[in-house]
């Protein structure tokens, strides 16, 4: 189990992490307010080795649609994105179309419990819908402390409820969001700088570490009792799960 740890300050206890998945496997930022570091890891469990969390927020879907349960949160979240963003909410697959041996088999368990197909790049990310679920339900605590986010609800927080549309994957887009968080936290922005030179690219884009910085930003604005729920919705799924989407406001 191979993992990499590169910290720009000292490493103490996580308050919160904001986690995104990657090629490579995961791209964790994690700390506090002025004590960030940085983590590239291949497994989601080496993200909380040895760490004590108030607050996770990880960019992938936490509770799934099955046959006795429908989630409904994703209409929310392209509401908070509506109109120029909508694209990037995509509807994650059922609890049973995630282990189907292909994707055509995944198509078909979604079209008989929804009525509806899944896109290709929900399917991809199965393996890592699997990998967070199976730690969480593992471990009651991290289930209650850990919430699903996105980068791009988050950002237009921080941005004064403003969507940023300019693409994420151009240079301009890019730009606009690290100057965000630049204003925001000079020293987020240090270890954004330096996962940037020392990540390979193959492993870890550029965006996915903007995005678990603004994740992490906002989870250290939402750690405790000010935790805010798009659409304000949380419902449990079949396997216990929590369902909702977390973000933070200055």
């Amino acid at each position: 189990m191979s993992f990499t740890v590169v910290n720009v300050v000292e490493e103490t206890s996580m308050a919160v992490a904001g986690i995104d998945g990657c090629r490579g496997g995961w791209f964790a930022i994690k700390g506090n307010t002025g004590n960030w570091s940085f983590q590239f890891a291949s497994e989601i469990a080496n993200c909380f080795e040895n760490s004590v969390a108030k607050c996770i927020f990880i960019d992938i879907p936490i509770g799934l649609s099955s046959t006795g349960f429908n989630r409904e949160v994703d209409a929310y979240a392209r509401k908070e994105l509506s109109p120029h963003k909508t694209s990037s909410i995509f509807t994650p697959p059922v609890r049973e179309a995630l282990w189907a041996k292909d994707y055509t088999h995944a198509l078909e368990a979604n079209r008989a419990i929804t009525g509806k197909g899944i896109s290709i790049q929900s399917w991809n990310i199965s393996p890592k819908i699997i990998e967070v679920e199976e730690l969480l339900l593992s471990d009651l605590k991290l289930k209650n402390l850990t919430y699903e986010a996105h980068p791009e609800i988050c950002f237009k927080y921080l941005n004064q409820g403003e969507v940023i549309v300019a693409s994420k994957k151009s240079p301009e887009g890019r730009r606009e969001r690290y100057r965000l968080l630049e204003r925001l936290d000079s020293t987020l922005v240090k270890v954004v700088d330096h996962a940037m030179k020392t990540t390979q690219r193959k492993s870890v884009a550029q965006d996915d570490i903007l995005d678990a910085a603004v994740l992490a930003l906002c989870a250290s604005y939402a750690s405790g009792d000010s935790v805010h729920l798009v659409g304000n919705y949380c419902e449990i799924d079949e396997a216990g799960l929590p369902v909702r989407i977390g973000f933070g406001v200055p």
